[in-house]
């Protein structure tokens, strides 16, 4: 066998292992991370099982932050000082993490195995198969008003005073970046990547920025009010939330905003892409389902308390918290 022929054999090689490692990404809740160091000893197959709807409760005060773990997990925590992980089968909960001495206010599923909370002005690191806390990374100078997942180890948190901290969940090592706004006093609230590139868009006190790769700065006009929520619905288009219940559409190639929509009478918490719709929950009490292609609204979804926290669980499901406790629910039909 020649070298031509040893290259075309392996080229043939490298395009089926490609595609193997694309079906074990794409159809699992495996990442490359995981597949690299080999740790394959669990692979969750990820299905459109459907649960039944039920209200889960077992939190004592209210619930602030909702992430999903795995097929069949979800993650919860809040003012009670706990993190709790529930089955969705049973509508369980499976375990209880305790160390936070206050309110546990945002939450992020790193890995498949690992989340990070806050507690205070400091970052827990948890290994949620053996139900510890593998990590404590404080933060005493800064107020943490957002967590942004940039990838499996690197944390973004958003503070006041234009400051980004970078926060490496895999040996603890932190970096405030302060970032000139050109304003002294701004805070972030929502951080969302956009590209491959490392652009990324900042929900602030002043509205919509962002800030590509090049450290360049570009201000989007239209927000008169703190951006609180981000949300990428494809590689030119994302969608923000604001304090006073706008929701605006953005081009980013043009950096214009091609639809404003008063989607609620308050604060917008949480956006949620799902099947082709948008879904908005806001401390007004209602979750709204919107037609991404029209911006037309379908239906909505109304709670006796505030929804800070909203979650896609399959293609027909979601779950919320309100209160105390997880509501279960199918919007197939709504």
């Amino acid at each position: 066998m020649n070298s031509q022929e040893n290259k075309i054999t392996f080229n043939r090689f490298k395009r089926k292992t490609l595609h193997i490692l694309y079906l074990l990404t794409k159809h699992t809740f495996l990442n490359i991370d995981q597949i690299r160091n080999k740790k394959l000893t669990k692979v969750i197959l990820k299905t459109d099982q459907v649960y039944d709807e039920r209200l889960i409760k077992g939190h004592e005060y209210r619930i602030l932050c909702l992430v999903q773990l795995n097929e069949n997990k979800i993650v919860s925590a809040g003012n009670d000082n706990l993190i709790k992980i529930w089955d969705l089968v049973e509508g369980t909960c499976c375990m209880t993490l305790e160390k936070h001495s206050s309110s546990v206010k945002f939450l992020l599923r790193l890995s498949y195995n690992t989340i990070a909370s806050s507690c205070g002005n400091n970052i827990l690191v948890w290994d949620v198969l053996k139900g510890t806390c593998t990590r404590e990374i404080k933060n005493p100078s800064i107020c943490i008003l957002c967590l942004f997942r940039y990838n499996s180890n690197l944390i973004f948190i958003g503070s006041k005073h234009c400051t980004i901290t970078i926060v490496d969940c895999s040996d603890g090592t932190k970096n405030d970046k302060v970032i000139d706004f050109n304003y002294i006093d701004i805070s972030t609230y929502s951080i969302l990547k956009l590209n491959k590139l490392g652009d990324l868009a900042y929900g602030t006190s002043n509205g919509l920025i962002i800030r590509n790769n090049g450290s360049k700065i570009e201000y989007l006009k239209g927000h008169q009010n703190s951006v609180t929520s981000l949300l990428k619905l494809s590689n030119k288009h994302i969608v923000s939330g604001c304090k006073n219940g706008l929701m605006k559409f953005w081009d980013i190639e043009t950096k214009n905003c091609y639809r404003t929509i008063k989607a609620h009478d308050d604060q917008i918490y949480c956006l949620v892409y799902l099947n082709k719709s948008l879904l908005t929950g806001s401390i007004d009490n209602k979750i709204k389902i919107w037609r991404v292609s029209d911006g037309t609204i379908k239906g909505n979804i109304s709670s006796f308390d505030s929804i800070k926290c909203v979650i896609k669980i399959n293609l027909k499901q979601i779950a919320y918290g309100y209160y105390s406790s997880i509501q279960v629910k199918n919007i197939e039909y709504i």
